[in-house]
């Protein structure tokens, strides 16, 4: 029966009919209440309703709305605390030195004296009891052999100058190309000078390496003749 009445009313018709049964069965107080339902009469509409009525197909999607208006910037946040420091690196490993360059250097690529460098040394002679000694001298740098061959001695003592050898027995110096044998004790001609070796092996030659001093004695001091001085080569 109710479902007959549903299909003769329709869906809306049907509640309303409902509604209106509902308002007769409460009589007196529907009246008394001036026209309205009570909240338990509404809730009873409402299950019944609910029942009977079905939730209709869904419609068609609607257009798109437009965009809402952009919201306010939001506030700055507040500075970030710094981080702690890290820890220090392990120290790097020291660099190897470098080679030397060849500026300043005394060598050449032979090992011996550069052109027109000069050296210098100092000697000391004791005749012990003779008149004459042999004291060697040597080139802390040699020279090359036909520089040695080419090399002019000179012998400079206390009363005599040559323009070759401009030094003196504290400070020698010498011309390129000469050898300078500074006496401080005795003329020039007290000393001669031969290449090393045995004596007498040739008066006024030198060897790349150094030369002998023949020491011709006429100074006494304890009995002794003794001479000493300096001397300088300077590569031709």
């Amino acid at each position: 029966m109710i479902s007959r009445m549903r299909q003769q009313l329709g869906p809306a018709g049907f509640v309303v009919a409902i509604i209106a049964l509902v308002a007769a069965l409460a009589g007196g107080a529907y009246a008394a209440s001036g026209g309205g339902l009570t909240g338990k009469q509404k809730k009873e509409v409402e299950k019944i309703a609910k029942k009977v009525v079905k939730q209709g197909p869904v419609g068609p999607q609607g257009p798109a709305g437009t965009n809402g208006s952009n919201g306010k910037d939001g506030a700055a946040g507040a500075n970030g605390t710094n981080g702690a420091d890290g820890e220090d690196g392990t120290p790097g490993t020291p660099g190897t030195p470098g080679e030397p360059g060849p500026e300043g250097s005394p060598w050449t690529d032979g090992g011996t004296l550069p052109s027109e460098a000069t050296e210098t040394g100092a000697f000391f002679m004791e005749a012990g009891g003779t008149e004459i000694d042999y004291e060697p001298i040597s080139f802390p740098i040699p020279l090359a052999r036909a520089d040695a061959e080419g090399i002019e001695v000179k012998t400079v003592g206390t009363t005599q100058t040559d323009p070759d050898c401009f030094g003196s027995a504290l400070q020698p110096e010498a011309a390129p190309g000469v050898l300078c044998i500074y006496s401080s004790v005795l003329p020039e001609d007290s000393v001669e000078v031969q290449p090393p070796g045995l004596p007498g092996a040739g008066e006024g030659d030198i060897g790349s390496a150094g030369a002998m001093l023949v020491f011709f004695g006429r100074t006494v001091s304890n009995g002794n003749p003794i001479d000493a001085g300096s001397f300088a080569i300077t590569a031709p």
